[in-house]
C-alpha cells in the first residue's frame, strides 16, 4: 500500500492536519482488508505526527460511483470520515 501524505501546520482552526492525496490500496484478494489497513495506517500516521484531523482528497472522477468506490467511501464513513468541503482548482499553465 502507498499514499501521498503531508502534515500541514494548521487547518482552519482544527489544529495540525494530515492530508492524504491519491492513495492506492493494493488488494491481493480481499479489498476490504486492504482498505481497512490503509485507513488504520492513515490514523496511525496522523497520531504519530500530532495531527488532529485527517483530510482525504479523492479525484473528481469519484463523482461517478462504481461499486468499488462506494465500498471505499462506505469504509471511510464507517471509520468516522465525513464530507465537509468542496475543493475548487484552477490550472495556471498556458499552452
Amino acid at each position: 500500500m502507498g499514499s501521498s501524505v503531508s502534515c500541514t501546520s494548521y487547518g482552519l482552526g482544527a489544529g495540525p492536519v494530515l492530508n492524504v492525496d491519491h492513495f492506492i490500496a493494493i488488494d491481493t484478494g480481499d479489498r476490504a482488508v486492504a482498505v481497512t489497513r490503509l485507513i488504520d495506517a492513515m490514523e496511525d500516521l496522523a497520531q504519530h505526527n500530532g495531527c488532529t484531523v485527517i483530510h482525504t482528497h479523492l479525484p473528481e472522477s469519484w463523482a461517478v460511483l462504481t461499486p468499488g468506490r462506494k465500498n471505499l467511501l462506505a469504509q471511510l464513513v464507517n471509520a468516522g470520515h465525513g464530507r465537509d468541503t468542496v475543493k475548487l482548482s484552477k490550472s495556471l499553465t498556458t499552452g
